[in-house]
């Protein structure tokens, strides 16, 4: 019988069954929702279920709605409702703001506002002026709001109040940017919240953007020099227009130069492949100069640029890209690594999953533009940076099994992760970790561990819940484990134990989190409710 999910009413699901509504409780399964009992993971192995906070951090800081090796879309979005049902609206506007300002993401947080202002909370507010802090994540809150998933098709007064006082605090040349985009585009948001200012001017760019008649003269200088360049008017190309406009103009070389050069940070580290096929990067100071500017550690830092966006340039340039602009990257990368810590311990175990379904891409499969970044290259990345600052670090590599990965010394943080991601393949078992650490006499004060938690190649006995529960007993009491998950799901590869961290992500963020850890024992709960709204 065909079933479509409607909303969520207090602790039930909404659900239209042959043409009826009907609710049903969301916490039926309590199998998935415990916190201690061992339960199954999507994989099907032992696994022990998250907190209803847990989880929901772990969503917020990994999901994207989009499918994973194990969990579709759909199933986040289902989850995420029924955890979100269960706790305070402080949490959830807390970690709205923790997922947004330190996790950098960008659908769930969305997601969170819109769930608050739909229950007419009265965070809403607060978490919407600091959520909501683009264009894509204003177009992506009214997404949520008019598709029903929070109980309502309507933006309703508060919103739309929300969404006003948003376009107006726009400056022009800010309200023009964000009028590219789709699905919904600004002038679907528009022509929802009818958004009216007391100035003259401010109205006719309202109406341009919504592609109405409109007084040439009232407009700003740098629209009426682009209009006048896509009317063949003029033939210097404009420089100050949004990028995606640009691509569509007719450009020379000389045009695109003149375009590189007032670029912004983050618009040149986008576009090195746009840059090179129209000829940018043949010119030997136009390359210095971007070389120089991706180096630069006052933008770097302005841009708030972090690892796994370096390493998306990284492995989406093409061979056209020069040399000179690939070490700037590595330079820059440098720069964002900047916060990893430096553990006074000698003994520090790296552990990294190589294992098949590592392979799937880190924000999850989409029908068009899929990352190339994979949730291995994350981990690699992750476990790298940790090598660079932590020299004599042991990196181990698991899969079925565990191995060490031996790098020289001063090795280089993206060569490292190559190393790393050299021994993809597998099964997933988490507790060969633990196994090899037996085996081989290993004492180590700290076990950082990066998976995807899916472990079921095991078996009841070899798990690694068990398996570090003796050798805490027989090896080394005093050690400390850090199981870093970068997927969304609700499970843990251990039981919540005093000795045991479990942190979701993988921005930067996550190092911080690490650090407080070994620094008192808090978690990454703690970390949410000690933002500030």
């Amino acid at each position: 019988m065909a079933r479509l999910f409607l909303g969520i009413r207090g602790n039930r699901q909404i659900v239209r069954v042959a043409g009826m509504n009907k609710e049903q409780h969301l916490m039926a399964n309590k199998k998935i929702f415990a916190s201690a009992a061992a339960v199954q993971n999507h994989a099907g192995g032992k696994a022990f279920g998250k907190s209803d906070e847990q989880a929901l951090v772990q969503y917020v800081m990994t999901g994207t709605f989009n499918d994973t090796f194990y969990v579709t879309g759909e199933s986040q979005l289902t989850e995420v409702l029924a955890r979100a049902s269960q706790v305070p609206d402080e949490f959830l506007a807390k970690l709205a703001i923790y997922g947004r300002e330190k996790g950098m993401m960008k659908d769930m947080p969305a997601l969170l506002c819109a769930l608050l202002v739909a229950r007419g909370s009265g965070h809403s507010e607060a978490v919407f002026k600091r959520v909501i802090d683009n264009a894509r994540m204003l177009r992506n809150f009214v997404q949520m709001l008019r598709s029903g998933v929070v109980g309502r098709k309507s933006l309703g007064s508060r919103a739309k109040r929300l969404v006003k006082g948003f376009i107006a605090s726009l400056n022009d040349y800010a309200l023009w940017e964000a009028s590219v985009g789709n699905a919904p585009s600004l002038v679907d948001v528009m022509k929802l919240a009818h958004p009216k200012a007391k100035d003259e001017r401010r109205n006719a760019l309202y109406a341009y953007v919504m592609g109405k008649p409109v007084d040439a003269a009232l407009l700003p200088d740098f629209i009426r020099e682009y209009e006048a360049f896509l009317a063949g008017k003029s033939k210097a190309a404009p420089l100050r227009a949004p990028f995606q406009k640009l691509t569509a103009l007719p450009l020379g070389t000389e045009d695109w130069m003149r375009i590189a050069t007032n670029a912004r940070w983050t618009m040149t580290r986008i576009n090195l492949n746009t840059f090179a096929r129209h000829g940018v990067l043949r010119n030997p100071q136009m390359i210095s100069m971007i070389a120089e500017r991706l180096a630069d550690r006052e933008q770097i830092i302005q841009a708030r640029a972090f690892p796994y966006q370096l390493m998306t340039a990284m492995l989406n340039i093409g061979d056209e890209v020069p040399g000179e602009i690939r070490a700037a990257l590595e330079k820059a990368m440098q720069v964002a690594l900047e916060n990893v810590p430096a553990f006074d311990d000698d003994s520090l175990v790296l552990a990294i999953d190589v294992s098949g379904s590592m392979g799937n891409p880190v924000t999850g499969r989409q029908t068009a533009a899929t990352s190339k970044v994979t949730c291995l290259d994350a981990a690699a990345l992750i476990g790298a940076a940790l090598r660079a600052k932590n020299p004599s670090a042991k990196i181990l590599a698991f899969e079925y099994g565990c191995r060490e990965v031996v790098v020289p010394h001063d090795c280089k943080v993206m060569t490292i992760a190559q190393k790393i991601k050299a021994y993809h393949g597998g099964g997933t078992n988490c507790g060969s970790v633990i196994q090899y650490l037996l085996d081989h006499g290993i004492k180590t004060n700290n076990l950082i561990l990066v998976s995807d938690n899916e472990s079921w190649a095991d078996g009841y006995r070899s798990d690694l819940s068990t398996l570090w529960a003796k050798y805490k007993r027989d090896c080394a009491p005093e050690a400390r484990m850090i199981n870093l998950d970068i997927t969304p799901n609700p499970y843990s590869v251990n039981a919540k134990r005093a000795d045991t961290l479990m942190v979701g992500g993988f921005s930067d963020d996550v190092f911080a989190v690490m650090k407080a850890f070994l620094a008192g024992n808090t978690d990454q709960v703690d970390a949410v409710k000690a933002v500030e709204i």
